[in-house]
């Protein structure tokens, strides 16, 4: 190994095609070798430029961001540290293109993180947040707090917990085991059961079909993807949605709730109901914190998680 950590003329592109060839084993060892280089190269040359937002006078802070819908949630932490408690002012911006090329056409939105009819739904439950004086569409005001500085760094995004994102670079922390979300109950949804599985971040290991024995089964999500879900469960309901505040408050109440990484998941574990996530083991960027929670990866350890949550409450 030579003293920059690369073997031999393994450090340059042709010498690592004809490893690639003549001795894979040195291949691979030089490539993973080059990787971490590389990440460690970009995170020095970032943290070189990086600066911490200073705080602003009064008791107002202005903070920005793009979307997606998930990713506002999971930054209440880090407003709320931020504004003290209360005063907070949310401004969102509409329709930024989604910047990894190949995930537009997966996208709920399309090619757009954050659109208006998504901030109309959105709104009335951020409005009811207490640490939030207003939310409003962006204009021409002064921010204080761009939080969507994350998107350009070098830090992985598949992974890390995505509210840590924004305690890096802001300089902060919250206790993620505690709630960040209020929402009003909603009586009918008690004894519910809650299912929401976008079509993005499915681990292909889990099988939903054993939940058909419990009752009370509700789905929360898009109408397309109810019908897909109904395939396998076919006593599942379709719960439509005015805002997500009545969402919220839906998932707040239930009996238990199911889903992956998305934003009814995200306001699940805003609010610490109950909750199990399937996780996708290629994008483990939303990590379950506090009780009554549980991350799943395989089917024996699905079902058994649920059996206890459901079985024995």
């Amino acid at each position: 190994m030579s003293e920059n950590g690369l073997e031999g003329f393994g450090s340059t592109a042709l010498g690592m095609l004809v490893l690639k060839v003549l001795d894979p084993d040195r291949y691979y060892r030089n490539k993973e070798t080059l990787q971490v280089r590389r990440r460690q190269a970009a995170l020095l040359a970032y943290n070189a430029t990086l600066r911490m937002p200073v705080p602003p006078e009064g008791n107002h802070p202005c903070f920005k961001h793009s979307g997606n819908a998930g990713d506002i949630i999971y930054a209440l932490p880090a407003i709320r540290a931020l504004c003290g408690g209360g005063g907070g002012r949310l401004r969102l911006v509409l329709d930024t293109p989604i910047h990894v090329r190949h995930l537009r056409s997966s996208h709920p939105l399309g090619g757009v993180m954050l659109n208006r009819a998504m901030f109309d739904l959105l709104a009335p439950l951020l409005e009811a947040q207490p640490y939030l004086e207003s939310v409003q569409v962006l204009d021409s005001e002064r921010v204080d707090y761009d939080l969507d500085r994350f998107r350009t760094s070098p830090l992985p995004q598949d992974r890390l917990g995505i509210s840590r994102w924004y305690f890096y670079h802001l300089a902060v922390s919250a206790d993620l085991s505690e709630p960040w979300l209020e929402a009003p109950e909603v009586p009918a949804f008690r004894g519910s059961v809650i299912i929401a599985r976008s079509q993005r971040y499915r681990n292909l290991c889990l099988d939903y079909q054993f939940l058909d024995r419990y009752p009370d089964l509700v789905f929360c999500g898009l109408e397309e993807e109810f019908a897909d879900m109904r395939r396998t469960l076919p006593r599942l309901t379709y719960a439509p949605v005015k805002d997500f505040l009545q969402l919220a408050g839906m998932i707040r109440s239930c009996r238990l709730f199911i889903g992956n990484q998305s934003l009814p998941y995200a306001l699940a574990e805003a609010q610490k109901v109950r909750r199990v996530l399937e996780l996708d083991p290629s994008t483990p960027n939303v990590v379950p914190c506090g009780r009554d929670a549980h991350d799943v990866v395989f089917q024996s350890q699905f079902q058994q998680v649920v059996a206890r949550m459901l079985e024995h409450d």
